[in-house]
């Protein structure tokens, strides 16, 4: 959900987005930002649909009068974030550890806290580096990676 929510980086600071720990300090940021509304909560549903949360659909829809998840269009998100997320949920572990070691960044428990530290290093970025980025993985053969990063499954 970070890296879903760091589309946001010029409302909500990265350092605040990764000091959150639970899912309910995310979703305060969303609000106290003005990203979420009360009269517009599309971005929520978004991001839940986009983080798989959709176990929540069931707890807050008797609540409100919302559609389907699996109806809701995803048009908040870019293209580069959600090619991210598929980025996040295809790199295999011992892939996301020879990405980490060729740019210095070690230690990363998971895809997404990589992924995020990639951004804030500047490799990854919606425009310049993302293809230098896709190059090394060609160097590796991540076949599986560079898919994810250079077409968008719906």
């Amino acid at each position: 959900m970070k890296m879903v929510i760091s589309e946001f980086k010029s409302k909500i600071t990265l350092v605040d987005i990764q000091s959150m720990t639970r899912t309910h300090g995310l979703i305060s940021l969303l609000v106290t930002s003005g990203i979420i509304k009360q009269t517009n909560i599309q971005v929520l549903i978004e991001v839940m649909k986009l983080c798989g949360m959709g176990g929540v659909e069931s707890v807050i829809k008797p609540e409100w009068n919302l559609p389907k998840f699996e109806e809701v269009p995803i048009t908040t998100f870019s293209d580069h974030r959600r090619k991210l997320l598929q980025f996040g949920n295809t790199v295999s572990d011992d892939n996301m550890r020879t990405i980490g070691q060729l740019y210095g960044i070690e230690g990363e428990t998971d895809p997404y806290s990589l992924i995020l530290q990639l951004e804030m290093e500047g490799y990854i970025t919606e425009r310049g580096t993302m293809n230098e980025f896709i190059d090394k993985l060609k160097d590796y053969k991540m076949v599986n990676e560079i898919n994810a990063l250079t077409s968008l499954n719906d």
